[in-house]
């Protein structure tokens, strides 16, 4: 499996490469990547033990140091039909664990290529809120795009398309709309 970074990279920061294995069957889905530019380890884990109810990780190891660099955990309850409501906890120092930030999300599956979804962040260390609104939409079997605009009027763009079974070739890109307006 060949993957890129699914989230927005400043336009300096060289493109990272990721090769990994899949495994999954009908209630749990497991993932390991190694980024080939840093050696990162990524382990996520998705479990689901009923129909309506998803719980999971992710965990970023840095082999050289033996260091657990980022982990977050959550869950997902579908509350009725197509909408579901989660809780994230992710962690914001790479030196000791402490609370970081907490996700409260909520998402609405208008059809089976379309969803729009809502965010609110509270970092515990900050002291701050944040909220982001967003949407999903399908183009074709091969081709999804994401859009996400937060509060501060930075809108993220991610495009995916499968290029094969084995290959995924994703673009991430973030703009400013608040200062494109301004201008």
């Amino acid at each position: 499996m060949f993957n890129t970074q699914s989230w927005t990279l400043p336009s300096s920061t060289p493109p990272s490469f990721k090769l990994g294995f899949k495994y999954s069957n009908d209630s749990l889905r497991e993932e390991t990547l190694i980024n080939l530019r840093n050696y990162l380890i990524e382990n996520n884990l998705t479990y689901q033990p009923r129909k309506d109810l998803v719980v999971g990780w992710n965990l970023h190891l840095d082999p050289r140091v033996s260091n657990l660099e980022k982990y977050d955990f959550g869950l997902t309850w579908g509350c009725c039909g197509s909408v579901n409501v989660g809780f994230r906890h992710e962690s914001t120092s790479k030196e000791f664990l402490q609370l970081g930030k907490f996700f409260l999300l909520f998402n609405h599956s208008i059809s089976a290529r379309q969803t729009v979804g809502s965010e609110f962040t509270l970092d515990w260390q900050r002291r701050s809120l944040e909220a982001r609104l967003g949407v999903s939409h399908q183009f074709n079997d091969e081709t999804t795009g994401k859009f996400k605009l937060n509060h501060h009027g930075y809108l993220d763009v991610v495009l995916k398309h499968k290029l094969s079974n084995l290959a995924t070739l994703g673009i991430a890109s973030g703009f400013n709309l608040k200062a494109a307006v301004a201008e």
